[in-house]
């Protein structure tokens, strides 16, 4: 089968995401972000040691991502100079569906998940036979459990996270802040936790 028309997978380096981008017109830049996360992670070619970083605009952005490996996302800039700020400018991540049992972001090997707010949905990271580095997140109302870790091969870096889990009977004692494949478990408390490093 002959195409006429090539469109070119980009190499790992920086991609930029805005509220007000447009993954059409845009080119994944500072001047022309692309408005959808998962618009890099489908077309980008990271590799160990030379990662696709998506760097993305405050603003809150209704979707779930499965990441590849080595794409590492960061949330908490603006964006006219990109300048990076996690009190200013939040990025907030929630499922179109709020009733999605997928979790927002699956994480895959050599990820880095950086400086977002994730709201809602079933799972705010899950760790799949995988060891993304989850870092100065705050997640936020998800159903199940704030970070997963699953499998043999699953041994993420959890550091400076908040999570608070949200939740209205002291019966729902199945929810979790962090679970580490039964090797840790946080449960779930009615104030916000704070993790400072698991590993």
């Amino acid at each position: 089968v002959i195409r006429d028309t090539f469109y070119p997978a980009f190499f790992a380096a920086d991609y930029y995401f805005s509220i007000s981008g447009n993954d059409a017109a845009g080119e994944g830049t500072k001047a022309k972000p692309w408005r959808t996360i998962g618009k890099a992670v489908q077309d980008c070619l990271p590799a160990a040691g030379d990662p696709a970083r998506i760097r993305i605009g405050l603003g809150t952005y209704k979707e779930t991502i499965t990441l590849r490996a080595y794409v590492e996302l960061y949330g908490g800039y603006e964006t006219g100079g990109w300048t990076r700020n996690l009190s200013f400018y939040k990025t907030t991540i929630t499922p179109a569906d709020p009733n999605t049992l997928a979790p927002i972001i699956a994480a895959a090997t050599g990820c880095r998940v950086d400086g977002l707010n994730l709201k809602g949905g079933d799972t705010g990271v899950l760790c799949e036979d995988c060891s993304p580095a989850i870092v100065q997140c705050a997640i936020e109302g998800a159903q199940t459990c704030g970070i997963q870790a699953t499998g043999a091969e699953a041994s993420p870096l959890i550091e400076g996270n908040t999570i608070l889990l949200l939740y209205t009977s002291d019966a729902a004692d199945d929810l979790l802040c962090v679970d580490l494949g039964g090797r840790r478990i946080i449960k779930k408390q009615k104030k916000q936790k704070h993790n400072t490093h698991v590993r």
